[in-house]
C-alpha cells in the first residue's frame, strides 16, 4: 500500500518520514541528474539499505560511498548479510590509519571486482582484505588512496575468499 509512510520489512518496520529516508531522497535526486529511470533505480537500491540492521550513521556512509545503483545493491547483500557488522566496522577503524570512507571505498572495490564473474564474499573477509591492502600501501607509492592499492592488489593478485 503506498500511501502508508510504513514499510513492512522481513526484519522490521521502517518508517518513511525519518530523517535518514529524506537524505536518501536527496541523494537519490543528486545522483540521478534528473534522469527519472535512474531516480527509480537510486530510491530503489537505498530502499533496500535503509532496511539494514545498521545504525543511521553507518547507512548514510555506505549509501555516500556509492557512486551508482548497483553499489548498493552490493553492500546492502554484504551488510545484510552480516549479524555483526557494526562491530566489524569499528574494529577496522580502530586498528586503521583510515577512516571508514576509505575502509568502505576498499570493500566496495573488491565487491565490484568479485561481481564481475558473479563471486561474493564475507565482510569478514572483505575488511580483511582492505587491512592487508592497508599495510601493502609502502609497496604502490604511486597510488594515492586505499581504494586504489585495493584495485592493483586485485589486478596483481587477486582475491580468494
Amino acid at each position: 500500500m503506498a500511501s502508508s509512510k510504513f514499510i513492512a520489512t522481513k526484519e522490521r518496520r521502517v518508517d518513511m518520514s525519518d530523517p535518514i529516508d529524506e537524505i536518501f531522497e536527496a541523494l537519490a535526486r543528486e545522483r540521478s541528474g534528473g534522469v527519472v529511470s535512474l531516480h527509480l533505480a537510486w530510491s530503489a537500491a537505498l530502499k533496500k539499505l535503509a532496511t539494514s540492521e545498521m545504525d543511521a550513521g553507518h547507512i548514510e556512509i555506505l549509501a555516500a560511498t556509492c557512486r551508482a545503483p548497483r553499489d548498493v545493491e552490493l553492500v546492502a547483500s554484504l551488510f545484510g548479510a552480516t549479524g555483526n557488522a557494526e562491530m566489524l566496522l569499528g574494529e577496522a577503524t580502530q586498528d586503521s590509519s583510515y577512516p571508514i570512507g576509505d575502509i568502505l571505498q576498499g570493500v566496495l572495490g573488491l565487491c565490484r571486482h568479485l561481481d564481475r564473474d558473479r563471486r561474493k564474499t564475507t565482510l569478514k573477509m572483505a575488511i580483511g582484505f582492505v587491512r592487508c591492502c592497508e599495510e601493502s600501501m609502502a609497496t604502490y607509492p604511486g597510488l594515492d588512496t586505499l581504494a586504489q592499492v585495493v584495485d592493483r592488489m586485485l589486478e596483481e593478485h587477486g582475491f580468494e575468499g
